[in-house]
């Protein structure tokens, strides 16, 4: 029988941020629930750390230099296809509602570019729906959360629009957390008219309208990205409470390369929030303000695990949750307070790297089990296809994940490959190779880097990459991170005859 797919994603969430990734300070019930029916990836890792590479590797099942979205402000090439439109070739229902971020939010309008402001401003998008990027209908949040694009937008001012006018203000109104944390408040939005609450109303409605053929429904939710900013009883949930300690250490940025203590200090104000880093200077961040940026992200969180809860039991209201592969993962992490830093950028550090990923699929899936084979987003679209019973094309560079999750083999990957290239520091181009021991950052061209013991250093303080005691590994890993770079080069388009 073919499966259906529910595709659940969050923006900017830790792998460690989940009650069953052994978080004592979180309330995740859902996800814990679905990990105890399915398959927890320990070691699932991002290609890229922001937000339009990661999607674009969702979407495509390819290296982000290979699909081209090198980094955000990039729009997905036209001519990558998309692993939702080879579903719709064999015969699926295809749906996306919340974040896709396929096209730049800061672009002009223009045909196509629909998770673009501007389109939303300047074009009459009434009754439109799709298609986009693959998909046959969309319902989309435009940015986190813009109050009035996007069709999420446009609902909040038809049903709200005493609540859209103050979301616009939501900086302003919001009350600030007790610390005064920058970029942390009690959103003016309740529960009922927020963005997450939306996103599962909508997937709710097209899961139920679509039962009666083989669906891929993606309910992408925008949180917990920054700024930090949960509805206020969610806040309230985990006001002054106990939360995980950032992995920090005095001193530990004095043999890091010279960008780490740039960003830090805030010498890097603009360019730091447009790569996503969110918090301008973070070494003027007391310790209670990084508790309180911690428990907002903890509201956030619980308020989407409710919300995929709601649509767990709509599935098996349904009587779909039998033939119903549900995978749920983020984009990428969050540092949130390690190493003194937050958000994202170019700092590919656990917190930042590594995703929670889940995957449930009854009775093809052994359940309650934690895998810690190594699998990253490029696997997302083969595996998908693999499961539909879909041809993957050869442009596609992921390897299935299907004998891993059957419980077949409890290998996938010999480690995870990842590359960040800065468009405001042109110099900052970045690879790194982490396997079961070490990892290895390269910075093309400039003469520091990154090695760490991950056996004995697990929080990565003590950089390796200068010590004379440390270069036959170093070595080593710069070759592996090599092979890596030429065994993942792209391969398209095909050869079509000798010559």
């Amino acid at each position: 029988m073919t499966p259906n797919f529910l595709f659940l994603t969050t923006d900017q969430q830790r792998a460690d941020d989940l009650g069953c990734a052994g978080n004592p300070f979180i309330q995740t019930p859902a996800l814990d629930a679905l990990a105890a029916g399915g398959v927890r990836l320990t070691h699932a890792y991002v290609n890229n750390p922001l937000c339009m590479p990661s999607r674009a590797t969702i979407l495509t099942g390819r290296y982000p230099r290979s699909h081209r979205v090198w980094c955000n402000g990039v729009a997905l090439p036209a001519e990558e296809t998309p692993f939702s439109e080879l579903l719709n070739q064999a015969g699926y229902y295809t749906a996306c509602v919340g974040k896709m971020h396929f096209t730049p939010y800061g672009a002009e309008a223009r045909p196509g570019y629909y998770d673009a402001n501007k389109t939303w401003e300047e074009c009459d998008l009434t009754g439109w729906e799709g298609p986009y990027c693959g998909f046959q209908t969309v319902r989309l949040t435009i940015g986190h959360c813009s109050p009035s694009a996007g069709h999420y937008g446009r609902w909040l001012g038809e049903r709200y629009p005493e609540l859209q006018a103050a979301y616009a203000e939501d900086a302003r109104r919001g009350r600030r957390s007790p610390s005064g944390a920058p970029q942390t408040w009690q959103s003016v939005l309740p529960p009922e008219a927020h963005h997450s609450t939306w996103v599962a109303d909508n997937a709710l409605e097209l899961m139920d309208s679509h039962r009666e053929r083989p669906f891929f429904l993606w309910a992408s939710f925008p949180d917990p990205h920054h700024p930090f900013r949960p509805p206020a009883e969610y806040a309230r949930r985990y006001e002054g409470a106990e939360v995980r300690a950032p992995a920090r250490r005095a001193g530990e940025l004095d043999d890091k390369p010279p960008l780490f203590r740039d960003y830090y200090e805030g010498r890097c104000i603009g360019e730091a929030r447009h790569e996503g880093a969110g918090i301008a200077n973070p070494s003027v961040i007391t310790a209670e303000q990084t508790r309180d940026i911690i428990r907002y992200t903890y509201g956030m969180i619980s308020l989407v695990d409710e919300n995929i809860g709601r649509l767990l039991d709509g599935l098996e209201a349904l009587g779909l949750a039998e033939n119903t592969v549900v995978c749920f993962c983020s984009d990428h992490g969050e540092l949130l307070g390690d190493h003194g830093l937050f958000c994202k950028g170019p700092f590919h550090y656990e917190g930042l790297l590594r995703l929670p990923m889940i995957w449930r699929f009854p009775g093809a899936f052994p359940g309650g089990r934690a895998e810690d084979a190594f699998a990253q987003l490029v696997d997302f679209a083969p595996t998908t296809l693999d499961l539909a019973g879909v041809e993957a094309p050869p442009s596609m560079q992921g390897r299935s994940l299907a004998p891993l999750l059957r419980g077949e083999t409890d290998a996938h990957r010999e480690g995870a490959f990842v590359e960040f290239h800065s468009s405001y520091r042109p110099e900052l181009n970045l690879k790194t190779w982490r396997d079961r021991e070490w990892k290895l950052t390269h910075y093309a061209g400039q003469p520091f880097g990154e090695l760490y013991d991950l056996v004995h250093d697990p929080d990565e303080f003590v950089n390796l990459w200068a010590s004379p005691a440390h270069r036959e590994v170093r070595d080593r890993l710069a070759l592996r991170l090599l092979d890596e770079l030429v065994l993942t080069e792209d391969r398209m388009p095909p050869v079509q005859c000798h010559a």
